[in-house]
């Protein structure tokens, strides 16, 4: 009699559900940095009532040197701060998709007027070479990265689109990190001139570290899962065995019908 067949479909798994926001632990800790960003961002445009050079008096030699690259830079810079953080927020994007879209063509173009802005001034930084080389190498990367992140969205790569852009906000989130660092050398009795040496790289260079292994060890987490989920297929006998087995099948018939003969 021959075997039945199960003439069903296999059954697919469904996609883990996600409910569109991040548990307690990651959502404190991106509101205070929604809330870090945006505070930076405003107390940044301070400059709009007090002017540049009250504004920012550690730096007039900058001023003096680049008036309008530094007007651009305090200028764009911010928007992209606030922007960014407010684009991490899953409920608001999933809610208003087209919206989230213009923030980020905003975001970049800010970026872009920043980063080149922050590039044209480096080489005048109060700090000398060591901290010119530092914001300018931020500068290529922040508009680099953003670049990218970018390309993957028009791509319809919004996987590697999150991830890049992941990447693109801990360079712009240098500018809270800087001040964060910046009253510990201030305590030290060290100015900014001389402090801004070690800040033109410790304001980025520890974030891309920080969320690099973040995004290895996310990614990590998710494959394991994805793995573990990941229904198991059982695979048919090997077809050479099969055709050797029915090889000796038909050497034994032959045998046992030649000694009944």
């Amino acid at each position: 009699m021959a075997a039945q067949t199960d003439s069903r479909a296999p059954t697919r798994l469904s996609e883990p559900h996600h409910t569109g926001s991040p548990r307690p632990g990651p959502r404190r800790a991106l509101i205070l940095m929604a809330l870090a960003a945006v505070g930076v961002a405003l107390a940044s445009y301070r400059f709009v009532f007090l002017g540049l050079e009250a504004s920012f008096f550690v730096m007039l030699a900058q001023i003096e040197a680049r008036p309008l690259a530094f007007l651009i830079h305090v200028a764009a810079s911010p928007i992209a701060l606030a922007i960014g953080a407010i684009q991490f927020f899953p409920r608001l994007r999933a809610a208003r998709p087209g919206q989230h879209r213009w923030l980020g063509r905003l975001y970049g173009l800010a970026i872009l007027a920043g980063g080149l802005a922050g590039l044209v001034m480096a080489p005048t930084s109060v700090g000398g070479p060591v901290a010119g080389w530092g914001f300018g190498l931020l500068a290529v990367i922040w508009i680099a990265v953003t670049a990218q992140a970018v390309r993957l969205a028009m791509a319809g790569r919004f996987d590697a689109h999150r991830r890049w852009m992941v990447r693109s906000y801990a360079l712009t989130f240098a500018a809270v990190t800087l001040r964060i660092y910046l009253p510990f050398f201030m305590a030290a009795g060290i100015e900014y001139p001389a402090a801004s040496v070690y800040l033109a790289w410790m304001a980025w260079v520890p974030n891309l570290v920080a969320v690099e292994w973040w995004l290895r060890r996310r990614g990590s987490r998710h494959e394991r899962h994805a793995a573990a989920q990941a229904p198991t297929v059982r695979q048919g006998p090997n077809p050479a065995f099969v055709e050797e087995c029915q090889r000796q099948s038909t050497l034994m018939r032959n045998d046992t019908e030649m000694i009944r003969t």
